[in-house]
């Protein structure tokens, strides 16, 4: 993982520390996806598609780094249903190459 997701991790991970926390960097680095997924979902607003900002996915990350939750992270329940069902929702993304994956490679 790289970038602001990086950054993120890496200045949670000191702020945790300082309160007292013991927390290394390993899990942001094993469930980097999940982490930036949940950041994105945590900030992400569509009222089109019905869909607001949930900090629960976050807070359920946080929650396990801090021994206090469950530790299995299903990337797949942080998809908007509503913008695979109706890709017309989605912005500043043509719904004709919404779903086109093949320029993933």
């Amino acid at each position: 993982y790289e970038g602001n997701t990086r950054t993120v991790a890496v200045f949670s991970a000191l702020y945790l520390n300082q309160l007292g926390f013991d927390v290394s960097n390993e899990p942001f680095e094993h469930h980097a996806r999940y982490f930036r997924d949940a950041l994105v979902r945590a900030m992400y607003r569509n009222v089109p598609a019905d869909i607001f900002p949930d900090e629960s996915f976050l807070v359920k990350f946080y929650e396990s780094l801090l021994g206090r939750g469950a530790a299995s992270f299903d990337r797949e329940e942080l998809i908007c249903l509503p913008l695979f069902e109706n890709p017309a929702l989605l912005r500043n993304v043509d719904p004709a190459e919404a779903l086109d994956t093949s320029k993933l490679a």
